[in-house]
């Protein structure tokens, strides 16, 4: 089973569960915006239900692209972003409320 497989199961099964908001984190600040919005595309489309959640995005800008995958996610329709006032956050920063 793939990462994303994995990942879509784990997602699949909090849906089944009762989840209202399905939460997709760049913890590690690592992924790149086209990545980014690739995957949460992939999962509305591969996981059953989706459709009935609120898709919510988390990212950290070690490589200055919090705000740039956050706007990938809002373009991949995800419906709730999290942010900070002035990106601050642990290490390098979040997503940035004014910039959004």
């Amino acid at each position: 089973m793939s990462e994303k497989e994995f990942l879509y199961q784990v997602f699949w099964k909090a849906i089944r569960g009762g989840a209202t908001i399905i939460v997709c984190r760049d913890t590690v600040g690592r992924v790149y915006p086209t990545e980014w919005e690739e995957l949460i595309a992939d999962m509305k489309a591969n996981i059953p239900g989706a459709e009935n959640v609120v898709i919510s995005t988390h990212c950290h800008n070690d490589l200055g692209l919090a705000n740039a995958n956050t706007l990938a996610a809002v373009n991949a329709d995800a419906r709730q972003v999290e942010v900070t006032i002035n990106g601050i956050g642990e290490r390098a920063g979040n997503a940035s409320f004014e910039e959004m």
